[in-house]
Parts: C-alpha cells; structure tokens; sequence
C-alpha cells in the first residue's frame, strides 16, 4: 500500500517528504547547521553540561551558531540537547534508563501474554518519540516532555503487574 499513499497525498506533502535529506530544503539546511553548532558548543561543555533549558541554551549556543543561524531555540535533535544540557553523563544516564527500559519491556513482552498488548503499545510510543528526537527536540514542550516519562511509569507499572499476576 506504501507505493499508492504517493499517489493520495497532496503534491505539497509528497514534495515534503522527497526533501527530507536535501541540504538545498531551508528547513534540512537550518537543521544541519544547528546540529553543527550544537556540536561546537558541546565539545566545551562535554562533561558538565551547559545547563538545561532553553534559557541556558539561548544564552551559549548563539556563541557557536553559524551566521543567520543564531535564533535557534534548541538543538533539533533530543540527543543532542540532552548532551548540551547535562553532559556526558547526563547522556550516559539518559541512554542507560532507556536500555533498561527496553529490556524489561522485550522480557515482559516475551514472557506475559497478559500485558503483551498494552506494553507493546507503551514502548512503541517511547521508541517512536526516540526517533522523532532524532531529528528534532520533541521535549521543547513540558506537557510532551511530561508525557514521554509518564508513558515510562506506565510500561514499568504494567510490567510489575504482569509479573506479580504471573506469580499468582
């Protein structure tokens, strides 16, 4: 069905996606050159981090920023932003409750027929915000940065009882 959705969509939205990676496409080339920026910063910043929010950064990043690139209000990119903000360990952190996170979802998923479904569902959500974060900074807004944590609590809760209901 993929093939067909090209022929649904509307040109506009068609020629979005045909853009996706071109340097040429304002919002890819803006993209890029925050990263690169990002990274500059970082590189002085490494291990403690730069301090987190969009105040910290607004303040630091226009130091690095390429020229016409100095407005940017977050690194477009999840990872990134984390690394700017808390350093290496912050990262180191972040990326090790994710590790968990996923391993105890696979175990569960594998082993729990009962909660298979909801917890299927759950991380595939978190996985989904994950690569979204690969490309922007999808934790801009409290509400969503609130939400990504609670869908976490939520797998982990239907872990726990997965588990306690297999032990009964």
């Amino acid at each position: 069905a993929m093939p067909a959705v090209a022929f649904l969509l509307p040109r506009s939205v068609v020629r979005r996606f045909l853009s996706i990676g071109d340097l040429a496409d304002s919002s890819s080339y803006y993209r890029v050159y925050t990263w690169r920026g990002t990274l500059s910063a970082i590189s002085d910043h490494f291990w403690s981090g730069a301090g987190y929010g969009m105040s910290a950064y607004a303040e630091i990043y226009p130091q690095y920023a390429y020229a016409g690139i100095e407005a940017a209000i977050h690194s477009h990119n999840l990872f990134l932003q984390i690394l700017f903000s808390c350093g290496i360990f912050g990262l180191l952190i972040f990326l090790a409750v994710i590790f968990f996170f996923s391993q105890k979802s696979f175990e569960s998923i594998k082993k729990n027929k009962m909660v298979k479904l909801p917890v299927s569902a759950i991380f595939s959500a978190v996985l989904g915000a994950l690569v979204i974060g690969m490309f922007d900074y999808v934790w801009y807004s409290y509400r969503i940065f609130f939400m990504f944590w609670i869908m976490i609590g939520l797998c982990c809760a239907y872990v726990r009882f997965g588990e306690r209901e297999m032990q009964r």
